[in-house]
């Protein structure tokens, strides 16, 4: 069962809506039942991911930020709160840990998903594993977006850093290991997320 998703932000840059498959489908991808073997399937194909070890035109300033947690490397990283929370070569920041305010007409969290190797034009895909069930959720994400100083403000065309603004729809509580690529640019985050219909 495909839902399609239909983001809200201040983007300067929209490109057809996302689609979050989660049909339940069988994966080799993100293998295993507890959290430790989800965890070390992610990894292993992080290890064996295409690296690209160029430097952005323009490095976010969000993977310079003091105030991000995780890791460099490519490895797993528990997040929460609003972070933001580095995994390689991504940083999310948002509703790690569920719904910050209550509103009955949202679905899904918002995580803004920061690669280090950002353009105008690019494609997300997270893969996302529930401990404890079968099966890989799949979410391709196009609209990408750039942060600006102020509203109504233009940002020039040098100064601009690209993300994927989303609000994917997590359809069940409880630990969820969820890996982002983008070209190149792999993390692996690990979510504990309440009942989406709990708020």
């Amino acid at each position: 069962m495909k839902h399609i998703l239909y983001l809200v932000a201040s983007t300067l840059l929209v490109i057809p809506s996302p689609v979050l498959d989660q049909s339940n489908s069988q994966s080799q991808y993100l293998a295993g039942n507890t959290v430790e073997q989800i965890v070390a399937s992610a990894e292993l194909h992080g290890r064996g991911f295409p690296v690209d070890p160029s430097m952005p035109m323009r490095m976010p300033a969000i993977f310079a930020s003091a105030a991000a947690a995780g890791t460099s490397e490519r490895r797993c990283v528990k997040a929460a709160g609003q972070g933001p929370v580095r995994s390689g070569e991504f940083v999310i920041s948002g509703e790690l840990s569920g719904f910050l305010y209550p509103d009955p007409r949202r679905r899904g969290v918002k995580i803004p998903w920061s690669p280090l190797h950002h353009s105008s034009n690019m494609e997300l895909l997270v893969r996302a594993r529930r401990v404890g069930a079968a099966g890989e959720y799949r979410y391709i994400g196009v609209t990408v977006a750039h942060g600006s100083r102020e509203p109504g403000q233009p940002v020039p065309l040098e100064e601009r850093e690209y993300f994927f603004p989303s609000a994917i729809e997590f359809l069940h509580s409880g630990t969820w290991v969820v890996v982002a690529t983008q070209a190149s640019d792999w993390g692996c985050f690990v979510l504990t997320l309440p009942d989406p219909s709990g708020r």
